[in-house]
């Protein structure tokens, strides 16, 4: 993935250069790490580490992305759902969520006997 990034370093989100992007952060509160997240473009994927895993768990869910992976799990297979949010695209790849973007679902309503 190429596009703009941005690192959060002493509470403060800095532009860097652009390249492939593998940004640390190290936030102070769990609340700068969601600012800092919520502030990229493209999310299609995004990575928590922490000693804590619970925390780590909190952290994930807050960030706006398809995949985390926490503490170094792996997302990616035939039956995980991949994809992003924001400008990285909305929809599905693998898994049911995958299948199920290829379907047209219809509803029928008939009155009560």
């Amino acid at each position: 993935m190429w596009h703009e990034e941005r690192l959060l370093i002493d509470g403060e989100l800095v532009d860097a250069a652009g390249g492939a992007v593998f940004p640390t952060i190290n936030p102070a509160t769990e609340e700068v790490l969601g600012t800092a997240a919520d502030a990229a473009v493209e999310d299609a994927a995004g990575a928590v580490a922490s000693a804590d895993s619970e925390r780590a768990r909190s952290v994930a869910r807050r960030i706006r992305t398809g995949t985390v992976s926490v503490n170094g799990g792996v997302y990616y297979g035939p039956d995980a759902p991949f994809g992003g949010y924001k400008q990285s695209g909305i929809g599905r790849e693998m898994g049911v969520a995958g299948f199920e973007e290829f379907l047209e679902i219809k509803t029928l309503a008939e009155p009560a006997p």
